[in-house]
């Protein structure tokens, strides 16, 4: 049973104690609001509200007092005078301050440890003395249960324990492991035609945790069960003639019908199987490392895994983990624990969870990612399972740069390709996997879905057909290959599969299983027996969710008649979705936006195709248009997390900020939307546009509560943290994001300029050439070594990087970020211009370029292009930023007064917070000689803002040309807390200094001037005024 220990604020700590010895403590008023908590023996130190078992109990006691409370003054019952001999360890009275023995607590402590140390010894003893015990009722041999003899005594508070603590690193604990056994899911087919909720009933909240002794010892026995029931059916079958049946389309019928009826139908003498789910645990590593039997788990596990069935795969990973337990360093069953339990955690029931400790194990292994195949199929999975599969590829990629490769990483490497729409790789891996032995389910898997991808379903059909034979008994592939039937509705071969399928309950697997459950329903479709559908469609949207199938049932709800013709849509949407990716790669936007819009033409309310055109409008910078598209797809789907989450970003990217502000209050209504992780970000990205840092690292640190597997909220976190010069946070918060990507090189890009800020130039450019060996020619990394260098004054250096920056391939958008931030160190407007220009036909949606761009233009008085590229920018965003204070500036120059001020006052309109608006427009009326309103202006502007640096000096020169020379004074010294280094500051505060008669601190300010800035064309005369200050 789980223990926890207490730490007061004087710094003792009381323990280790149970739960109900904390209730007592609590109830002497041990413990105090500021108490921390620990789960003994390893656990960390917290407060209350991170140990919900802690703070159920306690609020149940102050309920259970106040109930007692109350009904004694109601009721005032007479009591029986207690017996002085009776056992009062519990009872307390409040009324009395009795003290905690805690020499007690700890000696009872003792005397369990005893117990529970005394019967681990005598399980271990008579672990060979396991027996079988039938359980009343059973009607099946595959309900047959193992048990131990001390099993046999049962506890009257079974179930009710409380869930083992978890551990985040290998730890020393007890050689007896506890292991999590696989959640079973109750999925008797013979009760669907009354209940679905008989068929598919909740998974159990309680884990009944068991050792994994015991569990093997199950999955052993019932394998010896199952062969010794297949050879007396064996025996059987011979004594039985059958007639045969000549005609084999009659036989797939037959025995679809027959298996079909089966699963249907009651039948008492059903040989059940059972759907599972997989518990993914940390190994705790026992107190004396026993090399031998490491060894012997681990090859135990090693001919399970490859059998590659998901029973075996489960009880493989169980033998890994034990083999881990009795010996984790340098132990050989790590990576194969990785690659397990990555093929596992889709099929898990707390996916955030389990990830947590698949990261941990990978994070463990290491540098093993870049030389052992399992290791880095493993991360590669890992991170393709939360989408993160442009970081999947960057793994596989190292990997096969260091590594001859096999077949399993590069059919996974080619999947992954097609799934992030790299057309152009994924041709060259297909080449090379095609040479490749099919030998594997992955290799032929990812063939199938290259070439149905390349409009060559034939081709795949009939890869998938050759491979029937061989893999006839592999259920993950009878269900690969049935969506691949599905996907080209041959119907009748997908008969005899799902009957398999169904029929042997997908092996276990829920993901398998539902697999089968759709294919049924599928079938039913087809044989227009429309009200069967949705009882299968929603069994398997039980096992594992599917947006397809939720559309599907949508459509059935409209109108079943119309579902054939769906379906068919379906499979062209994808089609076009396919076509439109291909485009992007090869940057022919122009087609891909075309395919695009033809899929969603096709489906008003398809999700897929809907959601990829908004997200290719944003990326185009057409945000209106993303906003449109999404607002018409909520008008289906109200309540849907991914539709109501992409609308709000796409409102934010679109700097609508009033927009946000009401969808988030109307959204906040729907309560599956308000709990969610999606809320809490959203409402962090809010805040965080708005410039209210407080609040956004609030809400992101309650978003990642809700899922602490999402790097990209840590790396929110850790921009905000640098902005505000909190290094040692920001590198908090990185290290954090780059445990959970350690890939993604803005991370690294942010880290080294936290290096750079804490240490020095050397040490951050050290950092990036290290990382630049892993990652040669990353345009990124150059980059950025190349700024530093310039930053650090090392030109020589700075030009080597530039040109090889500049050798580097011309399609990656990185590439000319870097070079225009290169141009924009040098002050090369030229150069900004033309690598801007190149980065847009790459990436055209990148609007802050457009901003630098038409900077650019109105630095080099192209005043026409500067005021064209703005145009485009308030085309795609009405609400963006500066756009409307860039074009009256530019009007400024051009001395059209008029233009500049409505453009001035439409930035302010727009943007109502906007400090540059009422600074532009101060200056407008500073140059039309209207001091009174430009006065006005500008004091709004530092109202809103007030350190800032331009407006402070243009409200100064307006003061001492009102001859307010100490108002003028003040203005100026804020403005020199802000930059130091403005020889222009310290010539006005000289002139300042000589009109107010304060000649030396004048001539210090003069002087300060001519050292700034050795060239002044002024020199000579500020020179006389010093001579004659002097």
């Amino acid at each position: 049973m789980k223990k926890y220990r207490v730490k007061n604020d004087d710094g003792r700590i009381i323990g280790p104690l149970l739960l109900t010895d904390l209730v007592q403590l609590q109830e002497q008023n041990e413990i105090s609001a500021t108490s921390l908590f620990q789960v003994f023996p390893l656990g960390d130190w917290d407060n209350i509200s991170n140990f919900q078992e802690i703070k159920k109990a306690f609020s149940e006691k102050k309920e259970e007092d106040s109930t007692r409370t109350i009904t004694e003054q109601v009721e005032q019952p007479s009591r029986p005078a207690e017996d002085a001999t009776e056992f009062r360890e519990f009872k307390f009275d409040r009324r009395v301050n009795n003290l905690v023995d805690y020499g007690e607590l700890e000696r009872r402590h003792k005397v369990e440890k005893e117990k529970i140390r005394e019967a681990e010894e005598k399980k271990e003893v008579e672990l060979e003395k396991t027996r079988i015990v039938k359980l009343p009722d059973v009607e099946s041999v595959e309900k047959t249960r193992i048990v131990r003899r001390d099993d046999l005594v049962m506890d009257d508070n079974e179930g009710a324990a409380d869930e083992p603590e978890k551990s985040d690193a290998p730890v020393v604990g007890k050689k007896e492991v506890v292991q999590p056994p696989e959640e079973k899911i109750d999925v008797n087919e013979k009760t669907m035609m009354v209940s679905l909720n008989d068929l598919m009933p909740a998974v159990p909240k309680k884990d009944d945790y068991r050792d994994l002794e015991k569990e093997l010892l199950v999955i052993e026995k019932q394998e010896k069960i199952k062969t010794r029931s297949a050879k007396q059916g064996a025996k059987k079958a011979k004594k039985t003639t059958v007639e045969p049946i000549k005609n084999k389309k009659n036989l797939s019928i037959i025995l679809f019908v027959i298996v079909s009826l089966i699963f249907l139908l009651p039948d008492s003498n059903e040989k059940e199987e059972t759907v599972f789910r997989p518990k993914i645990q940390f190994p705790i590593v026992a107190k004396i490392e026993n090399t031998q039997l490491a060894k012997q788990d681990f090859e135990k596990g090693l001919k399970l895994y490859q059998k590659d069935n998901y029973k075996d795969i489960v009880a493989a990973s169980l033998l890994f983990n034990k083999s881990l337990v009795n010996k984790f360093r340098g132990n050989e069953a790590l990576p194969y624990l990785i690659i397990s339990y990555s093929e596992l955690l889709p099929a898990a029931q707390n996916q955030i969870e389990y990830g947590k400790v698949l990261n941990q194990l990978i994070t463990i292994a290491g540098p093993a990612v870049l030389s052992d195949s399992n290791v880095a199929l493993g991360a590669a999975n890992y991170f393709a399972n939360f989408n993160k599969k442009h970081t999947a590829v960057t793994i596989l990629e190292r990997y096969l740069r260091l590594n001859r490769p096999t077949p399993k990483v590069y059919a996974k490497y080619l999947s992954l390709l097609i799934d992030i729409g790299d057309f152009v790789k994924s041709k060259s891996a297909f080449e090379k996997l095609e040479k490749a032995p099919k030998s594997d389910v992955d290799v032929i898997e990812a063939m199938g879905k290259y070439l149905i991808l390349n409009e060559q379903p034939e081709k795949a059909l009939e890869l998938y057909k050759q491979s029937h034979e061989k893999f006839k008994d592999n259920l993950r592939f009878l269900a690969i290959y049935g969506n691949v039937l599905l996907k080209l509705r041959d119907i009748e071969t997908l008969k005899p599969l799902t009957v398999i399928l169904l029929a042997k309950k997908g092996g276990g697997s829920p993901i398998i299983y539902a697999q089968a459950l759709k294919f049924m329903g599928y079938i039913q479709i087809a044989q227009n027996k429309f009200k069967e559908v949705p009882k299968y469609f929603k069994a398997s949207l039980e096992l594992y969710d599917s947006r397809e199938l939720k559309e599907v049932l949508a459509t059935l709800d409209v109108g079943g008649d119309k579902i054939g013709e769906e379906i068919i849509t379906k499979s062209k949407i994808d089609l076009l979705i396919t076509k439109s990716k291909r485009e992007v790669s090869l940057l022919n936007w122009e087609k891909a936006f075309q395919y695009a819009i033809q899929a969603s033409d096709l489906s008003e309310s398809n999700l897929d195709a809907k959601l990829y055109l908004a997200e290719l409008q944003s990326r185009r910078g057409y945000y209106n248009s993303a906003i449109s598209t999404l607002s018409k797809l909520r008008e289906y789907y109200p309540l849907n997390i991914d539709v109501n989450y992409e609308l709000l970003m796409a409102n934010l990217r679109a700097y609508r900020v009033g927009e946000v502000k009401r969808l988030i209050q109307s959204f906040s209504t729907i309560k599956t939307f308000q709990d969610s992780f999606e809320y809490l970000a959203v409402l962090g990205h809010y805040y965080n546009l708005i410039g209210n840092d407080k609040l956004a690292f609030d809400r992101y640190q309650g978003a990642l509560q809700k899922n602490p597997l999402r790097d990209d909220i840590y790396f929110e976190m850790a921009k905000i943290a640098f902005s505000l010069k909190k290094f040692a946070r920001c590198k908090e918060f990185l290290g954090e994001a780059m445990k959970l990507d350690p890939f993604n090189y803005d991370y690294k890009i942010l880290y080294s300029r936290v290096i750079f800020e804490m240490d020095d130039v050397t040490t951050a450019i050290g950092y990036l050439r290290n990382e630049l060996e892993k990652s040669v020619d990353n345009p990124k990394l150059v980059g950025q070594i190349a700024i530093f260098y310039f930053r650090d004054q090392n030109f020589a250096e700075y030009k080597l990087y530039r040109e090889k920056l500049e050798r580097l391939s011309k399609s990656d958008e990185s590439l000319y970020e870097y070079l225009v931030e290169s141009a924009e160190l040098e002050k090369d407007f030229k150069a900004i211009v033309e690598n801007a220009e190149k980065l847009l036909l790459v990436a055209p949606g990148k609007i802050d370029i457009r901003m630098k761009l038409a900077s650019a233009y109105t630095e080099l008085g192209k005043y026409s292009d500067a005021i064209r590229i703005l145009n485009s920018v308030e085309e795609r965003l009405s609400a963006y930023p500066r756009v409307n204070y860039y074009k009256a500036n530019i009007f400024l120059k051009q001395n059209d007064l008029k233009s500049a001020e409505e453009a001035a006052k439409k930035e302010i309109e727009v943007n109502s917070g906007s400090h540059l608006g009422y600074y532009i427009l101060g200056k407008i009326y500073m140059q039309a000689k209207d001091y009174t309103e430009a006065k006005k202006s500008l004091e709004k502007s530092i109202q809103i803002k007030p350190d800032f640096y331009e407006c402070l000096l243009e409200l100064g020169e307006l003061k001492e040309k009102q001859g307010h020379f100490a108002a003028a004074r003040e203005l100026y010294l804020r403005a020199l807390r802000q930059n130091d280094l403005d020889p222009e500051l310290h010539k006005r505060l000289g002139f300042i200094y000589k009109e107010i008669g304060q000649g030396q601190m004048a001539i210090e300010q003069f002087k300060t001037y001519l050292n700034l800035n050795p060239a002044a064309q002024d020199r000579a005369k500020i020179n006389r005024i010093i001579l004659q200050l002097q």
